[in-house]
């Protein structure tokens, strides 16, 4: 803990000399996440009372009581909640300490809780935070009457779009209970769009979950929109990956893609079979597969016209997942076909940031070089940072920071040294048989 709070402290005197700006608040609210994440309440709230904006200040305090919340400290987050000073966002952070006494399995204190809260879309966002929680705690009995009750509150909210809203999360919740028929019914009447594609793909993961696949399947293809169809289906091998089908994974995957591959907007088709080809490196860990959708990816890229906004960053997101599974050659190969510089650089930070985390700081250091923005090497230096400390160099990581000129960069990269400090922290934790509970 001692050598968290220094670097912190070493971080906030930099971010003092910034003066009263967005920057300042800015590494003044990841501090306050690290240490109460780390468990330093008393030194997140230090952190603060520094921040120049009330509206900063507000969500410093709810990080905090988060982090409460999440530590099991569901009074002293109460407590935070209330010095907010702002109703909307005390509620909100009142609906997540519910949540988080529910995922603790203390459902009658949370119901409790949840049922005193002032605002009542933030009530109803609770009562289906607990619901989702119940169901994963096999109480799909009690999900549903706590359903119910939301589902009466949410008839009642007087903004159309947030009634709406607590509706389509409260027809997801509703199949995950069990109410499978009843959540159909709910997702009958609601217009296609986006809003129709959440509530099925919910209804899918259920009968994912519960094991009817093709009737999962067939929710999906229900949705009229193919990019929302590819999404959705993802969604599904999410849910069955989660519940350890690799069989049923694969299947969701392959119809995935012969719904993106059918899309005609090149860029569109790009973005899709770039998050289809993530989840083959990373739900199935077929590399080969993975190689062969991101050709499929090229091609469609090289369709998309030259003066496309969206060109840089589609090549981005391949870096991003060449990057992710390691392939770092391949990614700078990527890299290179980037024309726009800004768009290059964020590839390039992609790169170095899977570099440290994957203990390559050498490698790391050689990317940076090709950097030409100075934003982008302060994120990616904090990225080197990071990975630093969380393998147990803090000093090296101190050093970056005071090679810097500026004064955030000092900051930004001494947060990189506290966030794997924290990283470190949480490892350790976990193999002494504790669990440490970020934000």
């Amino acid at each position: 803990m001692e050598q968290i709070r220094h670097v912190s402290n070493q971080a906030r005197e930099a971010a003092k000399a910034l003066g009263a700006d967005s920057r300042q608040d800015f590494i003044l609210q990841k501090i306050v996440e690290t240490l109460a994440a780390a468990g330093d309440m008393a030194g997140a709230r230090r952190a603060a009372r520094g921040m120049a904006e009330h509206s900063a200040m507000r969500s410093a305090l709810r990080s905090i009581a988060a982090c409460q919340a999440q530590q099991g400290k569901f009074v002293a987050a109460r407590k935070t909640a209330g010095d907010i000073g702002d109703p909307a966002a005390t509620a909100a952070a009142l609906a997540y300490i519910a949540g988080a006494q529910a995922m603790a399995g203390q459902f009658p204190q949370a119901l409790k809780a949840a049922r005193v809260i002032d605002d009542p879309y933030h009530r109803v966002y609770a009562l289906r935070c607990i619901a989702e929680e119940q169901v994963a705690a096999d109480k799909g009995k009690a999900a549903l009457k706590g359903i119910a009750e939301a589902w009466q509150q949410a008839e009642e909210l007087p903004d159309p779009f947030l009634r709406h809203e607590a509706l389509v999360g409260l027809t997801r919740t509703r199949a995950l209970a069990g109410d499978v028929d009843g959540a159909i019914q709910a997702a009958a009447a609601i217009p296609q769009g986006t809003d129709v594609a959440d509530a099925r793909t919910g209804i899918a993961e259920a009968l994912a979950k519960l094991g009817r696949l093709e009737e999962a399947f067939a929710q999906v293809d229900g949705i009229e929109d193919g990019e929302l169809r590819t999404r959705s289906m993802l969604r599904v091998a999410w849910r069955l990956h989660s519940s350890s089908d690799p069989d049923g994974v694969r299947a969701a995957i392959n119809r995935s893609l012969e719904i993106g591959t059918a899309l005609k907007d090149p860029a569109v088709k790009a973005n899709v079979l770039t998050a289809i080809a993530d989840a083959q490196s990373g739900m199935l860990e077929d590399r080969d597969a993975a190689d062969k959708t991101l050709r499929k990816v090229t091609r469609a890229i090289a369709a998309v016209p030259k003066n496309d906004e969206r060109r840089g960053s589609l090549i981005s997101e391949v870096v991003f997942v060449r990057a992710r599974y390691g392939d770092f050659a391949g990614a700078h190969r990527t890299a290179k076909n980037i024309d726009d510089i800004y768009d290059r650089d964020d590839a390039l930070e992609t790169i170095a940031s899977f570099q440290s985390f994957e203990g390559d700081i050498p490698g790391a250091f050689k990317t940076v070089k090709g950097i030409e923005s100075q934003d982008t090497m302060v994120e990616a230096l904090y990225g080197i940072a990071l990975g630093q400390a969380k393998a147990g160099d803090v000093p090296a990581a101190e050093e970056l920071a005071a090679e810097q000129h500026s004064h955030y960069a000092r900051a930004r990269i001494l947060l990189g040294a506290a966030e794997g400090i924290l990283e470190r922290m949480h490892r350790h934790a976990i193999g002494m048989g504790r669990r440490v509970h970020t934000v």
